[in-house]
């Protein structure tokens, strides 16, 4: 539940703010931008230092807990203060004015979202047993995919029916003000109510990992680098900071067509999400990444439909909507990869260091790739201020800049510099993953880097190196990461009818959970 109010309130964020403070709050894209950009500093140093903080705290209201109450509220008054200036500053307040309060809400916004979401996120193997994961994991994605949706909708059928009074006026509207307020307290009552409904995770350990240290271990795994790089790059494309001022704009949509938006947008969103995946299963990732790319390389010029401003409204609407349906097919691909990336970027480190740091590498990807994303929305901000104007203001809208006609061939460009980058650089597609495909086969070899460990070479071999591997892990009192790694040698034990070596894992597993129990 808590991941709906997350998804909710970012997507809001995400799709509304720009565009929210040039069209409609005339703030400069260049100044939009800078605080964009301040923005994503921050919930970068806020998503990677957070995971190492929780990870060392223990109180007697649980490691996570403290953060996800302390930090709630703050999340949610900095999301409401961002959209309604007009509120407290008045209708028109100085350029430098409505600047500082939007640098100062969008940066509360970004580092308390980073507060809260790294802690409540890091909680679940407390809160969890191993098999009960999964389910935990999918429960989350489809109220994520909720929240996203409403917010999609919350934005092209609701904003954009109220901006327009605003613009005239210079007053915020009630209407305007609910779609915000209403959203905030949603998301705090999904919140609290998961903090206590929830049962306090029960820490039996710490960490004692300084955050450079863990700086340090991340930036040794040079393939991880090349695909953090590889998706700060590809990141560069800005489609959710435009795309409620072009649809508005540019393809001058109207009610009917914000819900057809969002309803296209939904649809192909989770009908080519098994599409994709349904590739990556029979290709493999590197491949269909590439073909996604190339999509998008071939679908992001189409933003030049915007120059057929005479070719009549309905000409006009319907392409939109066409070229709506193509990107939302692009997302829908590019989402699914950033999960399966740091996950089995995770478990190769994993089996060629016999040493997991699930925690480093999802925390460190935050500061490159919110750099980029920074650097991203500021070229949105300077080049909106600074490219001609396009369309004229009008008693409804603001002035509309080149560059929400030239936005889809400039990210054509970083489409190529990245699928280049990927092509020569970036590994995605290890040997050892025919292990999850094909269990005859996973107990064959053990993979580092490719090729094929010679020491090892019979299947009682492997199972009796992995077995010392999770002794290793129980020692260090890594009991999450021994459980599910006994649990898989029992398994694959079972699997070759090796029942010796299946009983000792299921002893070393009910070891482990007697432990669990004592406290210790």
């Amino acid at each position: 539940m808590p991941r709906f109010g997350f998804s909710l309130v970012l997507s809001l964020q995400s799709y509304v703010t720009f565009f929210i403070y040039t069209q409609v709050f005339n703030l400069p894209g260049i100044l939009t931008g800078i605080c964009s950009f301040v923005g994503y500093l921050a919930i970068a140093a806020a998503q990677f230092s957070m995971g190492t903080i929780s990870d060392r705290t223990n109180t007697r209201w649980g490691r996570r807990r403290p953060y996800v109450i302390f930090g709630s509220p703050f999340l949610l008054l900095s999301f409401f203060m961002l959209f309604t200036p007009p509120l407290f500053l008045g209708s028109s307040p100085a350029t430098i004015v409505l600047f500082v309060w939007m640098l100062a809400w969008n940066s509360g916004f970004e580092i308390f979202y980073g507060v809260t979401t790294t802690p409540y996120q890091a909680m679940l193997p407390e809160i969890t047993e191993v098999g009960e994961r999964p389910r935990a994991s999918q429960l989350q994605n489809i109220w994520g995919l909720l929240g996203s949706a409403a917010g999609l909708v919350l934005t092209f059928v609701g904003v954009t029916a109220f901006t327009a009074t605003i613009v005239e006026t210079g007053q915020l509207n009630i209407p305007f003000l609910l779609i915000f307020l209403v959203s905030a307290i949603v998301t705090g009552c999904f919140l609290y109510f998961f903090v206590w409904k929830m049962p306090r995770e029960q820490p039996k350990w710490g960490s004692h990992e300084s955050i450079m240290s863990n700086l340090r271990e991340a930036i040794r795994n040079k393939n991880f680098l090349r695909v953090t790089i590889f998706q700060g790059i590809a990141s560069l494309v800005p489609t959710s900071s435009l795309a409620l001022g072009f649809v508005s704009d540019v393809l001058h949509f109207n009610t009917l067509f914000y819900v057809l938006t969002a309803l296209v947008l939904l649809f192909a969103v989770l009908i080519f999400y098994t599409v994709w995946r349904k590739f990556i299963e029979r290709r493999g990732k590197k491949w269909t990444l590439q073909i996604i790319l190339l999509f998008g390389m071939i679908i992001f010029p189409l933003s030049l439909i915007g120059l057929a401003q005479n070719a009549g409204g309905s000409i006009l609407k319907i392409s939109g909507i066409v070229f709506v349906a193509l990107v939302a097919i692009f997302i829908a691909g590019w989402s699914l990869f950033p999960y399966i990336l740091y996950a089995d970027l995770t478990e190769d480190d994993a089996r060629r260091t016999k040493n997991f740091k699930a925690g480093v590498y999802t925390g460190f990807p935050s500061i490159p790739l919110n750099i980029f994303q920074g650097v991203s929305i500021f070229i949105t901000g300077a080049l909106d201020t600074y490219l001609p104007t396009f369309l004229p203001a009008t008693a409804t809208t603001g002035s509309v800049s080149w560059y929400y006609i030239v936005w889809g061939p400039l990210a054509t460009v970083y489409l190529l510099i990245a699928i280049l980058y990927l092509h020569k650089k970036v590994v995605l597609d290890f040997t050892w993953e025919k292990e999850a495909n094909a269990p005859g086969m996973r107990l064959e070899s053990i993979i580092t880097g490719g090729e094929s460990d010679g020491a090892i070479t019979s299947v009682t071999d492997i199972l009796n190196a992995r077995m010392q591997t999770a002794s290793q892990m129980i020692e260090n009192k890594d009991y999450d990461n021994a459980l599910a790694t006994l649990d898989n040698i029992r398994k694959d034990a079972e699997y070759e009818n090796l029942t010796g070596i299946a009983e000792d894992a299921n002893d070393r597993i009910d070891f482990i959970r007697k432990l669990l129990r004592d406290g210790q």
